[in-house]
């Protein structure tokens, strides 16, 4: 496992601007679980007027994520600068130094083999620097792809699981639930890729990532046995699938819920969803949390059936490899834009 210093843990620390022992334990836990020798990756630059460092974790699953981004100022601040709470560089410069961090820190990922480069950051803020880290990311050459909805349900109630499924598939449904390790690998992943088939959740994933590595990251570093995956059947057909990750003692995170196009709008979603509240409710877990993308109505619409409450959104950004990359090309995503 890669060892990190106290003196790396501290410049990380710089880039926050804060000390955090919540951002300790990720990086840790992340260094842990990577396949990467050299997993930290630290852009940095300084001049005269200012210092600015950011830094991303190449994670388990072949994708690096972004941990922050940070610039500031070296000569102390006159009183009219303070009073306006101005900081140099200008906001415009900040933007393209934050996207000289990201360009940097893209090309340490791309240069250890990492398919994905990705960021998430809370929708709401009103923060100047935070509006500059946003217009960092673009001139980084990354995209906003996708608002995501995180969800949280506690406690898992059984009469209120059941009640969600009022109406005739309670009764009649012949949904069998089976452990993934019943499938070949490749049919498991096969299965896994049709469910992408016109999903409403992050449309703009597809294809960019191999299969393998999604499936890795899913996993979390939770040993092949122990994972809580499952097939979902119709008729003798796997028609669908389901993915939780247990989050400490008492909360499990439903990672992936997915359907192949044929199956869907049927009801399925909401008896999927019951069985994993009575499988959490077996294990002892009392709060269920996901994500969902916005602009999946049907999903959000039956988890919201299931008692589960919106406490935060989260944009997610994300940029291609650098093998794809086109000067002004539109990534097959679109190209979404900040508001000037």
């Amino acid at each position: 496992m890669p060892s990190i210093s106290s003196e790396l843990l501290n410049e990380l620390s710089w880039c926050h601007g804060r000390e955090s022992a919540g951002m300790r334990g990720w990086v840790r836990k992340m260094v842990r679980l990577t396949p990467f020798s050299d997993p930290i990756l630290v852009a940095r630059e300084q001049t005269r007027d200012y210092e600015a460092k950011g830094y991303a974790v190449a994670c388990i699953g072949s994708v690096a994520v972004v941990g922050a981004l940070r610039c500031m100022s070296t000569i102390p601040p006159s009183p009219q600068a303070m009073q306006a709470s101005q900081t140099s560089p200008s906001s415009h410069d900040r933007s393209e130094v934050f996207g000289r961090l990201i360009l940097d820190l893209r090309w340490q990922a791309a240069n250890r083999g990492v398919e994905l480069f990705q960021a998430i950051h809370p929708t709401e803020s009103g923060l100047l620097t935070d509006l500059d880290r946003l217009r960092g990311y673009e001139r980084g050459g990354m995209y906003r792809v996708a608002r995501l909805l995180q969800m949280d349900c506690k406690p898992i109630e059984p009469l209120a699981l059941s009640g969600a499924l009022d109406g005739p598939i309670t009764a009649n449904s012949k949904l069998q639930f089976r452990p993934y390790r019943e499938l070949a690998w490749s049919r498991w992943c096969h299965l896994i890729e049709q469910t992408y088939t016109g999903s409403l959740d992050i449309p703009g994933l597809a294809g960019l990532r191999s299969i393998d590595n999604t499936l890795a990251g899913y996993a979390d570093g939770i040993p092949e046995q122990k994972r809580a995956w499952w097939s979902v059947w119709e008729a003798g057909i796997p028609v669908g699938c389901m993915l939780v990750t247990p989050v400490g003692p008492s909360t499990g995170e439903l990672t992936y819920l997915g359907l192949v196009p044929g199956a869907r709008g049927r009801g399925f979603g909401a008896e999927m969803l019951r069985f994993v509240g009575n499988w959490m409710l077996d294990q002892k877990r009392e709060r269920l949390v996901l994500a969902v993308d916005e602009r999946n109505k049907p999903a959000i619409s039956t988890y919201q059936k299931f008692g589960l409450r919106v406490t935060i959104s989260l944009d997610a950004w994300l940029a291609p490899p650098f093998s794809t990359d086109r000067p002004h090309s539109v990534p097959p995503w679109g190209e979404p834009r900040l508001e000037s």
